[in-house]
C-alpha cells in the first residue's frame, strides 16, 4: 500500500487573521512608543531653548546692573542719583559705555509689545551727558532690542535705603508684593524683577 502524502502546507485563515493582527498590534504599540519619544525630545529642546535664553536675559540685566554707575546730577528738585523706575520701567546709568564712544551709556527696560506680543526690551543711549538726561534727551547712538520674548508681567521692586558707597544694586530673589506706588522717581537701594512667561 501507497500512501500519498500531501507537502503542500499552508496558514489557515484563522492563522494568518491572528499574525496580522498581533504584527498591527505591534507596530501601533513601537510608532506610539516613537511618536511620544519624539514630541517630548522637541518639547525638552523648547524648554531648554526658553530656559537658555531666559539665563542669557538674566545676565544681561545683572552685567548692567553691576555697572551701573550712580551719577548724582543736580535738578530742580535738588540733587538725586540716575536711577529711576515704574513697575513696568527700569532706566540707569551704566559705567562700562560703548568702546567706539565712551562716556556713560543709558540703559532702560521696559515692556513693548511687538508683533502681537509682549517682551522685554532694552533701549541704550550712549554717549550720555548730564545736560542730555536733566533735559530727557537720548545719546546720539541709539539701540533697542528685544531681551526676553512673552512676557506677560514684570515688576521690578525696589527697596531699602541708599546703599553704602561702592556697594551699586543688585539683583535679589524675587518676593511678590512689595511693589512701590507711584510714578517716575529715582528709588534708590537693591532691584529685584519677576516676570511671568
Amino acid at each position: 500500500m501507497a500512501r500519498i502524502f500531501n507537502s503542500a502546507r499552508g496558514f489557515t485563515l484563522l492563522e494568518l487573521i491572528i499574525s496580522l493582527t498581533i504584527v498591527g498590534a505591534v507596530s501601533v504599540m513601537i510608532y506610539t512608543a516613537l511618536n511620544i519619544g519624539a514630541r517630548a525630545a522637541a518639547h525638552g529642546e523648547a524648554r531648554s531653548n526658553e530656559n537658555q535664553r531666559a539665563r542669557a536675559a538674566l545676565a544681561l540685566i545683572t552685567r548692567h546692573l553691576k555697572s551701573a554707575y550712580p551719577l548724582s546730577l543736580q535738578g530742580e528738585e535738588g540733587a538725586f542719583v540716575y536711577f529711576f523706575g515704574e513697575p513696568t520701567e527700569l532706566s540707569f546709568i551704566s559705567g562700562a559705555g560703548r568702546p567706539e564712544v565712551g562716556g556713560l551709556e543709558k540703559i532702560t527696560y521696559f515692556l513693548k509689545e511687538h508683533e502681537g506680543r509682549r517682551s522685554l526690551w532694552v533701549r541704550t543711549s550712549a554717549p550720555t551727558l548730564p545736560k542730555d538726561l536733566l533735559n530727557k534727551r537720548e545719546g546720539e547712538l541709539r539701540q533697542e532690542s528685544e531681551v526676553l520674548p512673552n512676557v506677560e508681567e514684570i515688576a521690578w521692586e525696589y527697596r531699602g535705603g541708599a546703599p553704602p558707597p561702592g556697594d551699586l544694586p543688585q539683583p535679589v530673589v524675587p518676593q511678590p508684593g512689595n511693589m512701590p506706588q507711584g510714578g517716575n522717581r529715582p528709588l534708590p537701594g537693591n532691584v529685584k524683577s519677576q516676570t511671568k512667561a
